[in-house]
């Protein structure tokens, strides 16, 4: 297994972790944000919506983590688009939700999404480069 392999795969992995998370996220604003996090701000219909949104963008992280571990040709393309919208719409969610960006929230997402950006960036480089 080349050097490239383990970026790939390692990103492909972090990007299903990621989607697992916001799924996990996603079911606790759907339950009923305000036991989960008593710091929402949001009313009932903009966290049922968030939370769908938060559900819909989990699946689109785990198939294209799939895709990157799989090693389709889609898979990179997949994981920067959707790695990409998750940064961008980390700082909407937090602004609607709490109604502040949150630094100590969207900081970590920036920087985990700029480290599987780069291990894909690595992964998908040309072999022997």
């Amino acid at each position: 297994m080349t050097k490239q392999d383990i970026c790939r795969i390692v990103a492909g992995v972090s990007v299903i972790l990621i989607g697992a998370a916001i799924c996990v996220g996603g079911v606790q604003l759907w339950g009923g944000a305000p036991a989960s996090w008593p710091d929402v701000i949001a009313g009932d219909a903009t966290v049922k919506s968030t939370a769908k949104g938060m559900m819909a963008m989990s699946v689109i992280l785990i198939i294209a983590g799939g895709a990157v571990i799989s090693n389709v040709w889609w898979g990179q393309l997949a994981a920067v688009i959707a790695v990409a919208i998750f940064v961008v719409t980390g700082f909407w969610a937090n602004q609607v939700l709490f109604g502040n960006v949150r630094p100590m929230h969207a900081g970590p997402n920036v920087a985990v999404g700029a480290l599987i950006l780069w291990l894909l960036w690595i992964g998908y480089s040309k072999r022997g480069a």
